[in-house]
């Protein structure tokens, strides 16, 4: 749960990052699993891994394409506010 007005520090991604890398990590032992159980938790295995590494690279890539757009914008003088938009109302610190 995100708090409105937190210390950025305790929202430090290293934590998640570690804990994705690691599980991807563990099911790596899987795909050398040959006969039966091979073709039984390969599947699974593939699932997990591609979708922990979504979880990892989906929102860096976003972060990285919504920055350079956001630079490009201040380069032309547009104020980042008209791009960005007002918060929505339960992330208002009113």
């Amino acid at each position: 749960m995100l708090v409105v007005g937190a210390d950025k520090r305790s929202l430090s991604p290293r934590p998640v990052l570690t804990s994705l890398v690691i599980a991807a990590l563990g099911f790596l032992p899987v795909f050398a699993f040959t006969g039966e159980t091979g073709r039984l938790l390969r599947p699974l295995a593939l699932t997990k891994t591609l979708v922990i590494l979504a979880l990892e690279v989906i929102p860096v890539l976003y972060t990285l394409w919504r920055g350079r757009q956001l630079r490009a914008a201040q380069r032309r003088g547009i104020a980042i506010a008209s791009i960005v938009g007002r918060p929505p109302p339960w992330a208002r610190c009113d």
